[in-house]
């Protein structure tokens, strides 16, 4: 288990953090492109039993091109008060959340939130939100 209090992204771009291997994430607080240069950021839950688990916010926010990706029965439990993909007003393009593939699982229990600009978006590909 890595415990995180606040884990951040930005504002250097093309980060990237992965949960696999069974591996447990559990954070406090999410920022992912936390500004207008903090783009093309990916995080990564996949495989079978690896789960990120996140306790009060979770943004997908100001910069291009962020990513969440839950993949290959991955799971992201979220207890954020309110969750946001482009919710900040100066958020730019293509901030996206994908759950992708057998037994992936994201479960939300915020207020959800998406985008005040163009080109946000979330990917269930015939997966349900929880």
């Amino acid at each position: 288990m890595w415990p995180a209090h606040c884990t951040s992204a930005t504002p250097v771009a093309a980060n990237q953090l992965t949960v696999t291997n069974r591996g447990l994430l559990v954070t406090s607080g999410v920022y992912l492109g936390n500004n207008t240069s903090g783009s093309n950021n990916v995080m990564t839950i996949t495989g079978d039993g690896s789960v990120w688990t996140n306790q009060t916010s979770f943004q997908i926010a100001a910069g291009v091109g962020s990513q969440l990706i839950i993949t290959n029965g991955g799971r992201f439990v979220n207890f954020a008060f309110v969750s946001t993909v482009g919710g900040n007003p100066s958020a730019n393009d293509n901030n996206v959340i994908t759950v992708t593939g057998t037994n992936s699982v994201w479960t939300d229990y915020s207020y959800f939130w998406l985008g005040t600009s163009a080109g946000q978006s979330v990917d269930r590909r015939g997966r349900r939100r929880a």
